[in-house]
């Protein structure tokens, strides 16, 4: 697997604890021989010495699987931060549209259930495998040392036993793979159905709401109930077998043993060796048997670039200088080949002017502001910045000088600080200082914990206005250069809107680019331009 390459030290750790435990408690079993030399011999002194050394064996075994245990606890701790590190950073280099093609389940799925199942079918079930091979081959060696005959019979039903995995892999992989796509898409209903509440309460729907999940609830669990049926039937048909060979085997030993081929005491540790190697053969038909049901997650984790930790903004262009004009040439935009958004958009933006762009719903404001911002990159035609394509220049580059803002106004769980900054470093003054622009001030200090007041889960504490007043200051705190607004003061009263577009429209170190379906008279004059979107194509 790819990700042991960036942490090798920890599997060599693991693979040298479980050579020790695996030696170790095979070790102990072989000796349980001496045991009845000690009552051949008829001495309490020799049982005594005997017995101390056998239990030895047993308590440094389990101090070394203890070890183990936790060495291979913190291993997958470590990985799984890593999982999570490098499939958020992968995330975070998907471009816009890319990112919209799937639902939010699908990415929370791939960070919880996908790297739970990751841990359980793949990760522990390869630790385990090399636990129990080494058991089987210890173990091997030991019954070897005692007879060739028990070493052929041992050989000639492991093989028989490792037959079962490759018959039964394209199974459990199909209902494995059944089982993780309806996982994904029982995350992506419960997403989309708890997100749209209040659709269902206001129209009283409440049982459809419930019906929703409960369906698709019923869907996941049968799917995992037939998952399970099936591989619990493979690993007890695989155990009856092992039983069967562990009889034989002992029978087989006894034979030796009426036939002076083996001592009597032999009896013992063979028993205990028997069990350990038939145990650990049927322990690694189980496991093989897990791993292949993990396919389907180990093959989604494959497509992640495990060693490469840069960013994958392949272009060229740096924009070092500030940007005084944005033009779009032919610019023209299309979902699919039936569904045309605008055709031959040819528009000229230059700083410190303000614009308005208005048009019919439908029309294509809002994508034609998402391309100017860089966020859809499948248009044809031309977007320049400084005369520079917009394609051929570093997005971060851009971003650092333009600000988007739409109009769902998100808030995440913190303080309003914590909304405000995102982690990024202001003072308090400039903090003070937007929150007044956007008339958020008095209501931000009229909680006693002011700026620490703390935001529940998207923001469920504020009313709309203040959250678009807030995710405004957001935008404004950065200091952008260019800002493109759409339609991110539709929750506002008209006091408040008139207030802060004005404030907006009248700063003269940013150039605005603004959606929206009516403009206010008051706010009218701060305008250079108002483009009618209808009327340019």
């Amino acid at each position: 697997m790819k990700i042991f390459r960036k942490h090798p030290i920890y599997l060599i750790i693991i693979l040298i604890l479980t050579v020790c435990s695996s030696a170790s408690s095979v070790y102990a079993g072989y000796s349980l021989g001496l045991l009845y030399e000690s009552l051949e011999q008829t001495s309490f002194q020799l049982l005594f010495r005997n017995s101390f050394f056998i239990i030895s064996i047993w308590i440094l075994s389990i101090a070394i699987n203890y070890i183990l245990d936790c060495m291979i606890a913190y291993t997958l701790k470590v990985i799984n931060v890593d999982i999570r590190k490098t499939y958020t950073h992968d995330i975070s280099n998907l471009k816009y549209r890319d990112y919209t093609r799937n639902n939010t389940g699908y990415y929370i799925s791939r960070l919880t259930n996908d790297i739970e199942r990751f841990d359980e079918s793949a990760l522990l079930s390869i630790f385990s495998l090399m636990g129990n091979m080494l058991k089987m081959l210890f173990s091997f060696i030991a019954i070897t040392s005692m007879h060739s005959y028990l070493a052929y019979f041992t050989i000639a039903s492991t093989f028989i036993m490792l037959i079962i995995p490759n018959i039964t892999k394209p199974i459990i992989g199909k209902y494995s793979n059944n089982v993780s796509n309806r996982q994904e898409a029982f995350v992506g209903i419960l997403n989309e159905t708890f997100s749209n509440y209040i659709v269902f309460k206001t129209n009283n729907l409440m049982k459809k709401f419930r019906d929703r999940i409960n369906n698709e609830s019923n869907n996941l669990e049968q799917d995992k109930l037939k998952f399970q049926f099936i591989k619990d039937l493979i690993m007890r048909i695989n155990s009856a077998i092992n039983i069967l060979f562990q009889i034989g085997t002992l029978m087989f030993t006894v034979y030796l043993v009426i036939n002076n081929a083996v001592y009597p005491g032999a009896i013992l540790s063979i028993a205990n060796l028997v069990g350990v190697f038939f145990s650990s053969s049927l322990g690694v038909f189980n496991d093989i048997v897990t791993y292949n049901s993990s396919k389907p997650i180990t093959n989604k984790l494959s497509e992640f670039d495990w060693l490469n930790e840069q960013d994958y903004n392949t272009a060229s262009v740096a924009l070092t200088d500030q940007i005084q004009s944005i033009k779009s040439g032919k610019l023209s935009f299309n979902y699919d080949e039936n569904m045309s958004i605008f055709n031959d958009i040819n528009l000229t933006f230059e700083f410190p002017n303000k614009y308005v762009i208005i048009g019919e719903s439908g029309s294509g404001k809002s994508t034609l502001l998402k391309c100017i911002a860089g966020l859809y990159e499948s248009y044809s035609g031309k977007i320049f910045y400084n005369n520079f394509p917009l394609k051929e220049l570093n997005l971060p580059d851009v971003w650092n000088q333009v600000v988007y803002l739409d109009q769902t106004s998100t808030l995440f769980t913190g303080t309003i600080k914590e909304n405000l900054t995102l982690g990024e470093e202001y003072s308090e003054e400039e903090i003070i200082e937007v929150l007044e622009r956007v008339n958020a001030y008095n209501f931000v200090c009229s909680n006693d914990e002011g700026l620490d007041y703390m935001v529940t889960e998207g923001g469920k504490n504020f009313s709309g206005g203040q959250k678009q007043r807030l995710a405004i200051a957001r935008g404004l705190l950065r200091k952008p250069r260019i800002l493109l607004i759409d339609e991110a003061t539709s929750a506002l009263d008209e006091r408040n809107k008139k207030l802060i577009e004005s404030t907006i429209l009248q700063d003269p170190e940013l150039m605005v680019i603004m959606i929206s379906h009516n403009i206010n008279q008051d706010t009218e004059a701060y305008i250079d331009k108002i483009i009618q979107l209808d009327d340019i194509q």
